[in-house]
């Protein structure tokens, strides 16, 4: 994005006017910075309803290949559970759009890509849950009197002891060939749809249409799903349901810079619930 410190600021080169790209901080101070870089990679990636979905969907991926790579560090250096999560969901982002939005890139080309981000989803997964459960921990502490109070302490000492250990796999996994070759694999993949210099492709949907597609295919299934709940009962579908508004959401949110805002907000706000 910027550049940092005399590093960084390759996203200058998708900008068909340099003066239009992120200005550059060196001297500010990298960690001054962060806060602020993070919100901007959060950002919606300004996209034209008449643009190319090729080269639009390229955007959308370039910007969270940032965020997953702008988290690498702090899951490295354990200082913060939310770089992990953070990660995780611009993983889930990426892999729901490759699968979601049709007519875009060769469908032959992504089967591989796919099932990387499958493979990050699933090594990040134990560590991410025992963040979860060590969080919800002190709350359920703090319900119970004293004496059921202390009696959680060996679980606390056994979680702890477990995602130390799950860590240190993440951190073998995200040190390992596969994950470190994804990166410019990947970025030179993106780079060949979204990049300036990237060829044309007439035969491609326009960026409204694909995600209008994708939209509607997903809020179909997300009525199919919700109609095959039971009423009052525990559903296998339940959990089918969840992962199909997530995913919904994970759209609205990549392509919101076609909707009206008020819109995209009132219905991704109805979809966190």
């Amino acid at each position: 994005c910027h550049e940092i410190e005399k590093r960084g600021g390759f996203v200058k080169k998708y900008y068909e006017n340099p003066a239009s790209a992120p200005p550059p901080l060196n001297g500010q101070g990298e960690k001054v910075q962060s806060p602020w870089f993070f919100s901007f990679l959060k950002a919606p990636i300004p996209l034209r309803p008449r643009q190319s979905a090729v080269r639009a969907l390229g955007l959308i991926l370039l910007g969270q290949l940032q965020i997953i790579e702008y988290n690498v560090n702090g899951i490295l250096g354990d200082t913060d559970t939310e770089f992990l999560h953070d990660f995780r969901i611009a993983c889930r982002r990426s892999r729901s759009l490759l699968t979601q939005v049709r007519g875009a890139f060769p469908a032959r080309s992504l089967a591989s890509y796919r099932e990387t981000f499958a493979w990050l989803s699933q090594i990040t997964s134990p560590q991410r849950d025992l963040d979860v459960f060590l969080a919800a921990l002190p709350g359920l502490s703090a319900r119970l009197s004293g004496r059921h109070a202390r009696a959680l302490a060996p679980l606390h000492e056994l979680l702890v002891q477990r995602r130390s250990s799950e860590h240190e796999r993440l951190v073998q996994a995200l040190g390992g060939t596969r994950f470190r070759g994804f990166f410019p694999e990947w970025r030179q993949y993106l780079d060949g749809f979204a990049g300036l210099r990237a060829p044309r492709r007439p035969a491609a949907p326009y960026a409204v249409d694909a995600a209008n597609g994708a939209l509607r295919r997903l809020y179909q299934r997300l009525l199919r799903d919700g109609a095959r709940c039971g009423v009052g009962v525990y559903s296998p579908v339940l959990h089918e349901l969840r992962k199909d508004g997530k995913k919904l959401r994970y759209l609205l949110e990549a392509f919101r810079a076609l909707y009206p805002q008020s819109e995209v907000d009132e219905v991704v706000r109805r979809l966190r619930k």
